[in-house]
């Protein structure tokens, strides 16, 4: 604690460590669960051509191949960058104001008057007001006397479960779309289907971009990593076009 009565919280490695391996480890199954959702949905866009079963499974596990190695990179890269995050979190909490300092995401600072809500997530706390949210892990050292001192500014209210499952499966099923969709986009026989498909990519990608973008809390090299990879998707029906105008 400070002179002028604030405190300074870090992060308990012990607890953060082995609950980022969890959460990790569930969401490398709900990629790898999306690639094989992808290889299935290209061999059946394959067989949908006429193709025979053998050659229409190359392609398939091409792209099987691909989301794994994407899969394990990324995750791995989320790793190392989480780990970075927690070893500066960083919680100032005083009287009348707290701050959230930790590496590659902009500084959140609320005064005791702006809190209009504090949320009990299974991981922590979320703290909201003046348009900003501030997340408090779990495994913020002294997080009981934290939670605490932050009752007496708003009493916090536990998630609402079934708004939470709604969110998650709704991220799940949009992720399966836009594969399906990039997928259709190239493999589909219909010149109207492959066309819709395209456009129903282009969409997503519109709406992950402006939702990932606009939200202050997402780190700016998240943010880059996002952009790549949607610019990368977004090229796939522009290329596969392009090659088929000029094929004899």
């Amino acid at each position: 604690m400070t002179s002028s009565g604030t405190q300074s919280l870090s992060i308990n490695a012990d607890i953060a460590v082995p609950l980022l391996k969890r959460t990790l480890f569930k969401r490398g199954v709900v990629l790898l669960g999306l690639g094989l959702a992808t290889t299935g949905v290209t061999f059946a866009f394959q067989m949908q051509r006429g193709e025979a079963v053998l050659p229409g499974l190359v392609p398939a596990l091409i792209v099987l191949t691909l989301v794994v190695g994407v899969m394990v990179f990324s995750l791995w890269r989320v790793y190392t960058r989480e780990l970075e995050a927690l070893a500066s979190y960083r919680l100032d909490l005083g009287e009348r104001s707290l701050r959230r300092v930790v590496t590659g995401v902009a500084d959140a600072e609320l005064g005791r008057e702006q809190v209009t809500k504090i949320t009990t997530l299974p991981t922590g706390l979320m703290v909201l007001g003046g348009g900003r949210s501030v997340f408090i892990p779990s495994s913020l050292e002294r997080f009981d006397e934290v939670e605490q001192a932050l009752s007496a500014w708003s009493a916090p209210a536990p998630q609402d479960g079934r708004k939470a499952a709604a969110q998650s499966g709704l991220g799940v099923v949009s992720g399966l779309v836009c594969v399906a969709a990039w997928v259709g986009s190239g493999q589909l026989a219909d010149d109207r289907a492959r066309w819709a498909a395209t456009v129903v990519l282009y969409v997503l990608i519109g709406v992950i971009l402006y939702t990932m973008l606009s939200n202050p809390d997402v780190p700016a090299r998240m943010k880059r990593s996002i952009v790549v990879v949607c610019v990368i998707m977004g090229l796939g029906p522009i290329a596969r076009h392009l090659l088929s105008m000029g094929a004899p």
